[in-house]
């Protein structure tokens, strides 16, 4: 396409459309048809959400103190942490953004994680579109694929929210 005016304009022997305010409109020339395409933003209902009374908030934007190794670069925090604070059977919620990283294949596409009591990985990785293995978006690191992969595209804020229940033993 092309941009004129701030509207992309394309145009081939099959096809005439243009992009503007957020929709695209199609023509097929052969086939006499047309439609309309709307964008769509997805957000996380939980993005920005304020935490329960009585929550631990390990980061809120402003210090790492909270964390092993913890750094801050832009107001974010940066992988690379672990809590100073040890949990057992918790709920999670984080917020995590994924950077773009197109030349880039495979475990090399914005690779991080969340480990839960330093066992378990909720894998943070640029799988959008992709199938949804346990090594990709929203899986349990070598053990279980998300149910649907949810993940969004890069440079968009998204929420992990996990419910854990550490195990229990009867004995020593």
């Amino acid at each position: 396409g092309e941009l004129k005016d701030g509207v992309v304009v394309f145009d081939d022997d099959h096809r005439h459309g243009e992009i503007k305010d957020g929709k695209m409109h199609v023509a097929a020339k052969q086939a006499n048809a047309s439609g309309i395409l709307e964008k769509v933003t997805r957000k996380s209902p939980t993005l920005r959400e304020k935490a329960p009374a009585g929550a631990t908030v390990l980061f809120a934007g402003t210090s790492a103190e909270n964390f092993l190794d913890g750094k801050i670069q832009d107001g974010l925090l940066q992988a690379g942490c672990t809590s100073r604070q040890k949990f057992g059977s918790h709920q999670l919620h984080i917020e995590f953004r994924l950077p773009y990283q197109p030349q880039d294949r495979g475990q090399q596409r914005g690779n991080s994680g969340i480990y839960l009591q330093g066992r378990y990985e909720c894998q943070m990785l640029d799988s959008v579109g992709l199938e949804g293995k346990e090594n990709e978006c929203g899986g349990l690191y070598s053990v279980k694929a998300p149910d649907v992969n949810m993940c969004f595209s890069t440079l968009t804020w998204q929420t992990y929210d996990v419910d854990y229940t550490a195990g229990k033993y009867d004995d020593d």
